[in-house]
């Protein structure tokens, strides 16, 4: 019975931990949305040196190596989710330019950033564990119960 509590509870804390989490990334984006929008940082022609793909069964994974004034080699992942994404990524040819803005923690390529709308996933991932721990609670009251009537 304890052991019930003890999952739900430990859902609950995953579930606000990776709330949390998203939500700093999401923040981050939006800061760094608004930097490139008023002017605060200036944009930057990143030159396209080659395309790096790696897939699996369970994952596929690519990337795009640019380079910049400040970095001769900028490593940056490239999102495949969408039919808009393959699209971009298909478009990116070597030589081809891009632009990018430079923050202290590294090149900032819009259409290329995978956490566009952690928004979503916060409130999946949130929803989803208070449900799971909900579900458990649940569990734990019918077992307890079970046990009284059979006592």
């Amino acid at each position: 019975m304890f052991a019930y509590r003890l999952f739900a509870l430990a859902f609950v804390i995953c579930g606000v931990v990776l709330f949390i989490h998203f939500g700093g990334s999401q923040r981050q984006f939006d800061a760094k949305l608004r930097s490139v929008s008023t002017g605060e940082v200036q944009p930057e022609m990143l030159t396209v040196i080659s395309k790096r793909a790696s897939s699996s069964r369970k994952s596929a994974q690519a990337w795009v190596v640019f380079r910049g004034s400040r970095q001769p080699e900028i490593v940056h992942p490239a999102p495949r989710t969408t039919r808009r994404d393959r699209q971009l990524y298909d478009a990116l040819d070597p030589g081809s330019r891009v632009t990018g803005y430079y923050f202290p923690d590294g090149y900032f390529i819009p259409q290329l950033e995978l956490d566009r709308d952690a928004g979503t996933a916060k409130w999946v991932f949130f929803g989803g564990s208070l449900l799971i721990a909900a579900l458990l609670f649940a569990m734990n009251f019918l077992f307890q119960k079970q046990g009284e009537n059979a006592a």
